[in-house]
């Protein structure tokens, strides 16, 4: 038998009253904890009430104030409450903000409260007793879809999970701590309302805490809103540019429609079909593009209006190239653009080389160009896509040819078509006494585009007129070759002519012409010989005195010499520079003959001695042995010891200079000059100057003999 308890059993004993008490006593506090909660929750359901009363007593409007009120103000039993703010939430219901007492912190309505044991007042003013606050908006609504964003804050914790559900469909779950979350259903009818339920939970959605799981005023909020979808979606188009260009981009964007056939069309084009919810493409040209969805039994469509698509250049629409003659032309070109415009540099006159702008400030579609030479344009207009148009579209594959540019002057000459020639160009009387002058050549040209001279349609107009005042003056014909101007009187003329082409360049010319059909007049007569008493010497001659107030004399020869005794007389004439000439009978002359040394007179050889003959009227000269005069004599001189030996050597020449009936050689020297009898020597060789200088006051002889010692190499030191 036994009489106690082992150790074992003590220990059991101890083990299972330790197992009990760690059960027991959490329990047991628990209990505690949760009455002294209630109590507390009690206090402040008790501090509401307080506060609706002192509101309806103290207040002006028995209402709680907006910005609340402070419990210190209330007077209630419970002697420990410290802190707490007594205030109206947003569904206008009064609400206990964080109520302490040094060990619980409460919040919430009088049926909501919820109590936490805290350690200090600031731990009691960071604990989350609300729920947070939600937005919902439907951000996009299709055919088959509609996406709702929801948007959650909370002032005192942060945002845990998103729940989203449409009509009786269970909620779809977004865990994030973001202020807005998305969520898109699909699937859906088209053309159908439905509800969609959104929830926002924050962190104390996840606290055990009975308190809080049995409030969804602590942890969640919701909101409901309305969307419909759409009757069947929409295709919808994205052009890549609002402007002009040469192709645009377009995409296609088709509505998620499951079962759906999409396709698209081009204005008077075949179908084609698309796999996918988009598509791009190039358009290049103007029109109409047409999307379908077929969805079940029905199709819907949609169109766009294609524009600014400019692939064509410019047009060209005319060209104004005067078909007439002129020194300069002026072209003017005249385009237009209906797409994108004109550029802003919008023409060329060399092939796209160099780009320029208009010269109209009031119309840019108009450009002018001014050409002073026959040549081939080169010409294009662009538009601001780029698009070029050459002037060859215009004059049908051709370029343009700048013709009919005359900037050359015509030519002329005249000459004189009747009249009767005379002598130095002067016309005279004869078979046709008027002079005719017309033109000779008459001829227009001008530079072709390789700048050679081409014939042209010629002159079309002349002026054709003489300078005196009895002159006339023809004007333009039609044929102008034919003008011509006929000269009546005598004179000079200068007659002139001036030219014009059809382009207005003009030349002159003009042509002297000289007319004398008037005879000289013979006003008197003229003897050629030796005055003897009353009479004349043997073998003088007559000659007439004329006069011609228009030419001119040009010739009255002397008659043949009169060598009969007694009276003489002699038919003499005149001609003037025309060629016209006049003849008439001279008077009776008495002529003489001398008997002394009269078979030696006027011969080669005579003795001019003082009582010979008259040696200013003798056609001679002395050549005494000693003595040939330089003067009177061309000697030629034989070389050696003999200067001028007079002799054979010594012969005529002309009629030279006497010595004036003095035998001094000074004399005769210095006078030899200064009678019209004498024809003075002259000095070639230069190397003689200085001789002739030095011996001019010598005897002749002294003085030659003197300069040929010097001069003997020259080719000639005198002569006459």
């Amino acid at each position: 038998m036994r009489r106690g308890f082992t150790l074992v059993e003590l220990l059991a004993v101890i083990i299972i009253l330790g197992v009990l008490s760690l059960i027991t006593i959490p329990v047991i506090s628990s209990e505690i904890n949760k009455s002294r909660i209630n109590a507390y929750r009690t206090s402040v359901q008790n501090i509401i009430d307080k506060a609706k009363e002192y509101s309806v007593k103290n207040m002006q409007d028995s209402d709680i104030p907006e910005d609340g009120l402070d419990i210190k103000v209330l007077k209630f039993k419970n002697k420990n409450i410290k802190s707490g703010l007594i205030k109206k939430n947003e569904n206008d219901e009064i609400e206990a903000i964080n109520i302490y007492d040094g060990n619980y912190c409460a919040s919430g309505t009088k049926n909501s409260i919820i109590i936490e044991r805290v350690n200090n007042v600031e731990e009691c003013n960071t604990i989350d007793f609300t729920a947070p606050v939600l937005k919902i908006k439907v951000v996009k609504v299709n055919n088959t879809s509609i996406m709702v964003n929801a948007y959650g804050t909370d002032s005192q914790s942060d945002i845990y999970k998103y729940q989203f559900k449409i009509g009786n469909e269970e909620f779809h779950d977004v865990t994030t701590n973001k202020n807005v979350a998305s969520y898109e259903f699909t699937n859906l009818r088209s053309n159908t309302d439905y509800e969609i339920t959104v929830r926002v939970s924050n962190i104390n959605v996840t606290n055990n805490d009975s308190q809080y799981k049995n409030n969804l005023d602590t942890h969640t909020t919701e909101g409901v809103i309305n969307a419909k979808t759409l009757a069947v979606g929409i295709p919808e188009f994205k052009v890549s540019s609002n402007g002009f260009s040469k192709s645009k981009e377009i995409e296609i964007i088709y509505p998620k429609i499951d079962g759906g056939v999409n396709y698209y069309k081009l204005l008077d084009s075949d179908s084609i079909y698309v796999d996918s919810n988009s598509i791009k493409i190039d358009v290049t040209k103007n029109g109409k593009l047409f999307a379908y969805v077929e969805y079940g039994s029905e199709i819907v469509e949609n169109s766009i209006n294609i524009y600014g698509i400019d692939d064509n250049g410019p047009q060209i629409v005319d060209i104004v190239n005067p078909d007439t003659w002129e020194k300069t032309k002026v072209v003017t070109f005249k385009v237009k653009d209906t797409g994108s415009g004109l550029a802003s540099r919008p023409y060329s006159f060399d092939g796209g080389k160099t780009w320029i702008k208009g010269n109209d400030p009031d119309n840019k579609s108009i450009i002018t160009r001014t050409y002073t030479s026959n040549q081939t344009v080169d010409f294009l207009v662009r538009d601001k896509m780029g698009n070029i148009t050459p002037i060859e579209s215009f004059l049908n594959g051709e370029k343009l040819h700048i013709n009919k540019v005359d900037r050359t002057n015509p030519k002329c000459s005249l000459k004189v078509s009747s009249g009767t020639l005379g002598t130095n160009g002067w016309y005279k009387k004869g078979s046709i006494d008027d002079v005719t002058v017309e033109f000779n050549e008459l001829i227009d040209q001008a530079e072709d585009e390789q700048g050679r001279l081409i014939n042209t349609n010629g002159v079309v107009k002349a002026d054709l007129s003489n300078t005196t005042s009895d002159s006339q003056t023809v004007l333009g014909s039609s044929k102008p070759r034919s003008l011509s101007s006929v000269i009546k009187y005598n004179g000079i003329y200068i007659v002139n002519a001036k030219v014009y082409d059809e382009a207005g360049n003009t030349s002159t010319c003009s042509l002297e012409v000289k007319r004398d059909i008037e005879e000289p007049v013979i006003t008197g007569f003229k003897v050629n010989g030796s005055a003897y008493g009353s009479g004349y010497l043997s073998g003088s001659t007559v000659q007439a005195v004329c006069k011609d107030d228009v030419s001119g004399v040009a010739s009255t020869p002397a008659s043949t010499p009169m060598t009969t005794v007694g009276a003489n007389s002699r038919e003499v004439s005149c001609t003037d520079k025309a060629g016209n000439t006049v003849s008439k009978a001279s008077g009776n002359y008495t002529i003489y003959i001398y008997t002394a040394d009269a078979s030696k007179c006027g011969m080669e050889n005579y003795s001019c001695n003082p009582h010979s003959c008259n040696p200013y009227k003798c056609n001679g000269y002395s050549c005494n042995a000693h003595n040939c005069n330089p003067y009177q004599c061309n000697c030629v001189p034989t070389y050696g010891t003999q200067r001028y030996a007079c002799g054979q050597n010594c012969t005529k020449v002309r009629d030279v200079c006497c010595r004036n009936g003095s035998d001094n050689c000074s004399t005769c020297f210095k006078n030899v000059c200064n009678t019209k009898y004498c024809t003075r020597q002259v000095q070639t060789g230069t190397s003689c100057q200085t001789c002739y200088n030095t011996c001019y006051d010598t005897c002749y002889n002294t003085c030659y003999n003197t300069c040929y010692d010097t001069c003997r190499r020259a080719a000639s030191c005198w002569h006459l």
